[in-house]
């Protein structure tokens, strides 16, 4: 099938369009801005026969892959001469909580649909908290590709390169677009 544009605004509308559909969103920080991020193939997807049920149950899956996520930022640390994180489970169920969140409402943002800040969140999992950084993502399809991302933002990556935090928690949730991903990275008080 072969379309014909007739005009230059059409063209420009059609380039637009086909950019944003490659862009990997990232986000370090207020304000919020919803995003619809990028279709892209789950990699946590298990086929229904394994599970009987739809959509299939994933925790052995996400566990592994939130595990991933704090691997992969040890090593950029390691690499910048900062102490490694250790997982935390507080922070851990907070960023969980978080990216299940930001999936089932569509929107990337360090906002809570009901308003829920990092701080606020940190709190109510149990955590006291000295200071603390949150980056999320949407669209990457695997724990490497979501730190990746976050090494290619410079305020994302200070967060990762911060020697000054001792613990971490990470979370992924799959969405209708994608994989959505939280790392909270955390001293305590």
């Amino acid at each position: 099938m072969v379309f014909r544009i007739r005009s230059v605004t059409a063209v420009a509308l059609a380039a637009v369009a086909f950019l944003c559909a490659l862009a990997v969103p990232s986000w370090a920080g207020p304000p919020p801005v919803p995003w619809p991020p990028p279709r892209q193939p789950v990699p946590l997807w298990v086929p229904p026969a394994v599970t009987g049920r739809w959509p299939p149950a994933l925790p052995v899956l996400r566990a592994s892959s939130e595990a991933a996520v704090i691997a992969a930022v040890n090593r950029y640390r390691d690499r910048a001469g900062c102490p490694p994180v250790h997982p935390n489970g507080a922070l851990g169920r907070a960023a969980r909580r978080h990216s299940a969140d930001m999936a089932r409402h569509g929107r990337l943002s360090h906002t809570g649909s009901g308003g829920s800040t990092t701080a606020s969140r940190l709190r109510a999992a149990g955590y006291r908290f000295g200071q603390a950084g949150e980056n999320i993502t949407a669209g990457p399809a695997t724990p490497r590709a979501a730190v990746e991302a976050w090494m290619d933002s410079p305020p994302h990556r200070s967060i990762v390169l911060n020697c000054e935090y001792d613990d971490a928690g990470a979370g992924v949730r799959a969405g209708r677009r994608g994989s959505w991903w939280t790392l909270v990275l955390a001293s305590a008080r």
